[in-house]
């Protein structure tokens, strides 16, 4: 839940230009030009595992409609839940907000990079709080420079601190965080229970569902 809402605190910063708004205040400037409606659009979840489930109700409370990647998707869930399974190509083409909630693997790292940055629409808006070394930060500042998307919010980041000399920098349109995703002070406690929960579960020979990213391990494993 706490990842859930740093995406949404994110995603409705960009939207209506908090950050630069607030900035432009403080210096003195009144703008009030119009931002973009959040209603109506199209989000894509990259991942549906427990963080994405999380967000399809948040979404569509926002009046989002919801897509979904995920090799290993709750196909009943989606059905459920009014959330249309894609492909990621064809998630990065029909949505105006792509969000990523998956791990980093070798197989998926960079997986936003030069080539699903030019499937995404030339306004549409990238959320990650999943890991930072999904993004290719390279090609994300190349798109950035040529004018490719509307705007970026980044909890994560491959390097954190952000390095000073990082290109991300230089673009105002991203809104950063620093990796607070995860640790509002209920998430912290929660965060305590689950692992000790793990460790009696596998004491008593019970897999811990959900929580162990490694899913091969789930067969032949002993206490």
């Amino acid at each position: 839940h706490s990842v859930a809402e740093q995406a949404i605190a994110l995603l409705t910063a960009i939207f209506r230009d908090t950050s630069r708004r607030d900035r432009e205040i403080r210096a003195g400037v009144w703008r009030r030009d119009c931002p973009r409606r959040l209603a109506g659009h199209t989000i894509g979840l990259v991942g549906l595992g427990r963080i994405g489930k999380a967000m399809v109700p948040r979404c569509q409370g926002l009046g989002l409609s919801v897509l979904a990647y995920d090799p290993w998707a709750d196909r009943d869930f989606a059905a459920q839940s009014g959330v249309r399974l894609v492909e990621l190509d064809d998630l990065l083409r029909l949505s105006d907000i792509v969000s990523l909630h998956s791990p980093c693997t070798p197989e998926n790292a960079h997986m936003i990079n030069d080539r699903t940055l030019g499937l995404m629409k030339p306004d549409a808006v990238l959320i990650n709080t999943a890991r930072g070394g999904l993004v290719d930060e390279e090609a994300l500042a190349r798109a950035l420079a040529a004018g490719h998307l509307f705007g970026v919010g980044l909890d994560v980041c491959k390097v954190e601190p952000l390095p000073l000399d990082s290109p991300l920098r230089a673009f105002d349109r991203i809104v950063f965080a620093p990796h607070l995703g995860g640790i509002d002070q209920t998430a912290l406690d929660a965060m305590g229970r689950l692992a000790a929960q793990n460790l009696v579960d596998l004491a008593n020979n019970r897999w811990p569902q959900g929580c162990i990213v490694n899913d091969s391990l789930k067969t032949g494993w002993k206490w």
